[in-house]
């Protein structure tokens, strides 16, 4: 069965104006991510209306368990590459609640110079879809996923704090740049419910490691109310 996993993702991109200043793009899970600037993407059985979203405490829920026709997708479409002596860094805290079927799609980031790296999920499973590996999670825990790239090309990956993947980016590609979120993906009995407690992408004047290690500490603090 076909999927649409990274396609659906990005119907209807557009680039924004290229810029090379650091920039910040923070969703607190406070309020629906269309009030706070993500455009929403939604597919679905003819007349459905998407997932079932619900706010809790800062924690924003998806549920496509209706429907494995359903895809709910977050998406802001805009230059993202860091500049020479700046750092590319997303980081996202997240748990896989319920899942059945063929994995979902949850993240995805095009660069602007052509290529992919997008992560899907099964419960307790982590995929990256363009290298196609692998790691297990803690099932029905939130976990921290963070990467970290100079250059577009080589990225890391930690999750909890622990560096657990060095890799590179998918040179294929849209002529386009976005970060998109959500459940990305369609058929195959790909049913979901996603809790979302805070996602982050930023690029900023290249750090030294200290503060790169810090970081997921102090966003972490601020979700303990």
């Amino acid at each position: 069965m076909l999927r649409a996993c990274l396609a659906v993702l990005v119907v209807g991109s557009v680039v924004a104006a290229s810029t090379a200043a650091p920039y910040s793009i923070f969703y607190s899970g406070d309020d629906f991510p269309e009030n706070e600037g993500w455009s929403r993407a939604v597919f679905d059985e003819p007349g459905g209306p998407g997932a079932v979203r619900s706010l809790n405490d800062g924690t924003f829920t998806i549920d496509s368990t209706r429907s494995d026709q359903i895809a709910d997708i977050y998406r802001v479409s805009r230059s993202i590459n860091p500049a020479p002596g700046e750092v590319f860094i997303a980081e996202w805290r997240m748990r896989v609640v319920q899942q059945s079927g063929f994995r979902n799609g949850v993240l995805a980031i095009a660069r602007d110079n052509i290529g992919t790296l997008s992560f899907s999920v099964e419960s307790g499973v982590l995929y990256n879809n363009n290298e196609n590996w692998s790691v297990s999670l803690t099932p029905g825990e939130f976990h921290i996923f963070r990467i970290v790239s100079a250059d577009m090309s080589i990225y890391t990956l930690s999750i909890d704090g622990m560096l657990v993947r060095t890799g590179l980016w998918d040179s294929r590609g849209l002529n386009r740049s976005f970060i998109g979120w959500g459940d990305n993906s369609t058929g195959a009995n790909s049913l979901v419910v996603l809790d979302w407690d805070y996602l982050s992408f930023s690029v900023v004047p290249e750090p030294r490691m200290g503060f790169l290690l810090l970081v997921p500490f102090v966003a972490a603090t601020r979700r303990n109310r």
